[in-house]
């Protein structure tokens, strides 16, 4: 893929939220509990956003910038937010759940002051997430170059194995 195509496929969508929908969202926003293992995203049917602290950790680990972040409100109510893209989701979905132990995904549907939790899942528990995690069976086609050797000697056998996933370089 050309580096083109990369950032287009990794380009932020925009954050639309009028003045009262923002307002709703984040007076729901304040009623969740506290849960820092818990990363929480909010599905806006073009793509997802995170908020708080979830969405300095995504700006930070999957961005690896803050110039992601934007505000949503103003003031003493302002709320660091970031927007996701659906490839994007599909990645931090696969990460948070496949290859971390330290965080939990709780997806959200809905608008304005009414949302709700549609999907949970953790390292030890992906039913929710298949889904998405299997989706377009990436993961059968990405190249993985594996190595065997065995190494026969009169006191027994030993054997050197090593894999390259070239999808993480």
């Amino acid at each position: 893929m050309d580096g083109d195509g990369f950032e287009e496929q990794n380009k932020l969508p925009e954050l639309k939220l009028d003045a009262k929908q923002a307002q709703g969202f984040l007076s729901f926003f304040k009623t969740l509990p506290n849960d820092e293992r818990a990363v929480r995203l909010f599905d806006r049917r073009d793509y997802y956003t995170a908020h708080g602290e979830n969405a300095t950790f995504i700006a930070k680990t999957y961005y690896r910038t803050t110039t992601a972040l934007r505000q949503l409100g103003s003031g003493s109510n302002g709320l660091s937010s970031v927007s996701i893209s659906r490839n994007m989701f599909e990645t931090i979905a696969r990460d948070l759940l496949l290859e971390r132990t330290d965080r939990t995904l709780e997806l959200y549907e809905g608008s304005g002051s009414n949302w709700r939790l549609v999907k949970s899942g953790t390292p030890g528990n992906l039913g929710s997430f298949d889904d998405v995690l299997f989706a377009n069976n990436e993961m059968q086609d990405s190249p993985v170059v594996v190595a065997l050797f065995p190494n026969l000697r009169e006191n027994g056998c030993s054997v050197g194995l090593s894999y390259v996933d070239l999808t993480k370089r």
